[in-house]
């Protein structure tokens, strides 16, 4: 018997393997093969590997011993490599003549995608709305199955009583509209489905943390320390994401303004401090609000125990500072001696508020510090700091009250300045400052050369300013004499930037023998720390014509 015909071999399209969709594992592949003898075998080729025979079950005893129609091979996928290439069915009928089908493409990915990397929109703060989304890269894997779904699964943060979810659209790289179960802190990993159906969760991603906080903090404000008047502290209970700042605000009773105090954040409590030094006496309330880290807001203008909160300024004892030069002066008072009435001279002490001191010398400064019903306060701390029209304020003498709450300090002229004495207060007393001002005049040196001269003849006037510095464009000296019995300016000058100065006058309209008195006047001047100042008077002899 002879047969030189092949077989006719045709591929069923019936199912994802054939019709070239993304497939995983065994696939079955459908075919018709037909042959005059019958057709012996039949085997899928997919690419370069070729599968098992699948054999048709002959009897060569029969005219025609092999049968013919349809049948089924089924390829296992996972010994085959991954991507798209062809497959064609090769068969053979009874007398061993091949056959080929055409070619189909087929794609097959037996991998699932790795791990994304997911990250949270708008970051994993705190919410007060149950709604989050995520989203992630998928990057070019080339001719592998592309991304079609998504699984997640949100765990609170001890692991346990998960939940999961899926979502399925092509190209998926966002999960929208993500709810969790409950307020508190959840984790949330996600790992990727291809279109072959691969997924696996352990190629989950690294945890992303999903933070919902829907409660407002509650709050309410504590009772001042008796040791500490002046604080103001508030309670605020937040169960799940926790405090995060917060105000203080104060008013005065009858007024609807309110002021924010500088507030502070410790713990679960937000302080401030009431400036019941600066702040008019009287009733204040105060409220607060409290935000948590979720956004949630809420205020309180009570206390613990539910009542208003409202105070009185000033919560800490008024005190009184003196301070001043200390002058000695003399007084006459009247008494009684052996019933009879003597008036006697006594000195007392002052403390003068302003004092003109000599250039150079010491001054000594005193007060006492007592509290408002007049008992002294002991070992307090008081600062004495000083600042003149050229140098700002600075801190020059710490000192400490004695036994009867008095103090010293010794100053050194040096130039007009203002002493500050400060006392800073305690938690219990309220601070108190006094001003002292020392008056510095300016000060320089004269001498005239010749002292005796005739009429027509020069004298020099000369001298050095002592009262430093010098300003910069030299300070302006006025030269005097006394005429009709008053001081007048006759020249005015510059120093150097020495502080030198020079003056020639010529006498002219003397007769006789005329004795005059002479003085240098240093006038105040803006940006120059001294006083109006003058020199001791020098005389200068002047002889003339007798006068006619």
């Amino acid at each position: 018997v002879v047969d030189a015909s092949p077989p006719s071999v045709t591929i069923a399209q019936d199912n994802p393997f054939t019709r070239g969709e993304w497939v995983r594992g065994s696939q079955s592949v459908g075919y018709a093969a037909f042959d005059n003898v019958g057709v012996r075998v039949a085997r899928a080729v997919v690419g370069d590997k070729t599968g098992e025979d699948h054999l048709r079950g002959c009897n060569f005893a029969l005219r025609i011993p092999c049968p013919s129609g349809s049948g089924a091979i089924t390829v296992d996928t996972r010994r085959l490599p991954e991507g798209s290439q062809p497959l064609l069915v090769q068969a053979e009928d009874a007398a061993a003549n091949p056959g080929v089908s055409g070619a189909l493409t087929v794609r097959i990915d037996n991998t699932a995608p790795g791990a994304a990397s997911a990250f949270v929109e708008g970051g994993e703060g705190w919410r007060n709305q149950n709604l989050f989304s995520l989203a992630w890269d998928n990057p070019d894997e080339g001719d592998r199955a592309p991304i079609v779904g998504v699984h997640h699964r949100v765990c609170p943060l001890d692991g346990n009583s998960c939940t999961h979810g899926s979502r399925a659209a092509p190209g998926i790289d966002r999960l929208s509209d993500v709810a969790v179960p409950g307020p508190g802190e959840w984790h949330l990993r996600l790992w990727r489905q291809d279109a072959a159906g691969n997924h696996e969760p352990a190629n989950a991603s690294v945890p992303v943390t999903l933070r919902f906080d829907p409660e407002p903090p509650q709050l309410g404000f504590e009772d001042s320390p008796a040791s500490d008047p002046t604080l103001v502290s508030v309670l605020v209970t937040d169960k799940v994401s926790g405090l995060a700042g917060g105000e203080i605000e104060l008013s005065r009773e009858g007024s609807a303004s309110w002021q924010v105090l500088a507030t502070h954040q410790e713990g679960s409590h937000l302080t401030a401090r009431l400036d019941d030094e600066n702040l008019p006496p009287g009733t204040y309330l105060l409220r607060a609000t409290a935000r948590d880290r979720a956004g949630n807001q809420n205020s309180a203008d009570t206390r613990l125990d539910g009542r208003p909160m409202a105070i009185s300024l000033p919560v800490r004892t008024p005190t009184a500072l003196r301070a001043g030069v200390v002058t000695r002066r003399s007084v006459r008072r009247t008494g009684r001696r052996r019933g009879e009435r003597h008036r006697v001279r006594r000195r007392i002490t002052v403390l003068r508020p302003t004092a003109r001191i000599a250039l150079g010398r010491g001054v000594k400064i005193a007060g006492q510090l007592r509290r408002a019903n007049g008992d002294p306060v002991r070992d307090a701390e008081v600062l004495v700091l000083t600042r003149s029209p050229t140098s700002p304020e600075q801190v020059v003498g710490t000192l400490r009250t004695d036994d009867h709450g008095a103090y010293e300090y010794v100053a050194r002229a040096g130039s007009t300045s203002t002493l500050r004495v400060v006392f800073g207060g305690t938690p219990l007393l309220l601070p108190a400052q006094r001003e002292v001002t020392l008056r510095v005049p300016a000060e320089s040196t004269i001498r005239t050369r010749p002292r005796r001269v005739r009429n027509g003849q020069a004298v020099t006037f000369d001298g050095r300013l002592r009262s430093l510095p010098v300003p910069a464009a030299g300070k302006l000296i006025e030269l005097q004499v006394v005429l009709s019995g008053r001081w007048q300016t006759f020249r005015t000058v510059r120093t150097s930037p020495s502080g030198s100065w020079r003056v020639r006058y010529r006498f002219r309209r003397s007769c006789g023998v005329l004795r005059y008195r002479f003085r240098a006047r240093l006038p105040a001047e803006a940006g120059y720390p001294f006083e109006a100042g003058e020199t001791d008077p020098v005389a200068v002899l002047v002889q003339g014509k007798p006068c006619r």
